[in-house]
């Protein structure tokens, strides 16, 4: 069994170490020269031990000079044998973030979505009230929404600002709010965050970024551009 360096697409653990479990030749290369063999290998992230496959291609005459070696039989990476990696499956990108997510946000969310993967409850709670906290700072900057001391730095006076003013729904202020409580419960509680608690709570983290986020991009967008001259 080999072990490889990858960014890992389903924690999005950089540089995680893979171990690499079994290649399978594949019979699909008709797009190549015949002189390419292709392989897909699973492998095993030791992080969130979740299972990735990598395409690989060699050239016939470089695999002959490796003795006919499978990525996962080599003993180093397959790129210093001259495996060429064309692809993994899941892709790696941060696919998963809602779109039009700003930075830093966007990293916040990663990490939540890290901690998830990984079964850290506490931290992906807590990870959650973080994207909460600085995304409700980051729709008052960006819609030059007056906050007061207390509003600029209490998450929960912020929230009903943003809800006077219009920038959240009745919907949005109830989401926001559970984000803030249950993100203080997984970070000062003294009884560990749950399974279900965490996938409730990164849930509504998601819709929160969607609905004061994604919507608004996705509009922009699509805006027609403005005419030059006059009927």
């Amino acid at each position: 069994m080999n072990i490889i360096s990858h960014n890992c697409p389903r924690c999005h653990t950089k540089s995680s170490a893979f171990d690499l479990h079994v290649s399978i030749r594949r019979k699909d290369i008709n797009y190549r020269p015949s002189t390419y063999i292709g392989f897909d290998t699973l492998g095993q992230c030791k992080v969130c031990k979740k299972g990735v496959i990598f395409g690989y291609e060699i050239y016939q005459g470089n695999w002959t000079k490796i003795d006919y070696q499978t990525p996962d039989s080599l003993s180093y990476e397959p790129k210093d044998a001259l495996f060429d990696l064309k692809y993994i499956i899941p892709e790696t990108s941060n696919s998963s973030v809602p779109q039009f997510t700003p930075d830093p946000i966007n990293g916040f969310y990663v990490q939540a979505t890290q901690n998830m993967n990984n079964d850290a409850w506490d931290s992906a709670g807590a990870m959650c009230r973080k994207v909460l906290d600085v995304g409700t700072k980051l729709l008052a900057r960006t819609n030059d929404i007056d906050l007061n001391k207390q509003q600029t730095n209490n998450l929960a006076a912020r929230i009903l600002r943003l809800h006077e003013v219009g920038k959240l729904t009745d919907e949005l202020r109830d989401w926001a709010q559970k984000i803030k409580n249950d993100g203080n419960f997984a970070s000062h509680d003294e009884d560990p965050f749950s399974q279900t608690q965490a996938e409730e709570l990164f849930n509504f983290t998601q819709i929160f970024l969607t609905y004061t986020f994604t919507l608004p991009g996705m509009l922009a967008s699509k805006r027609p551009p403005e005419e030059n001259g006059t009927d």
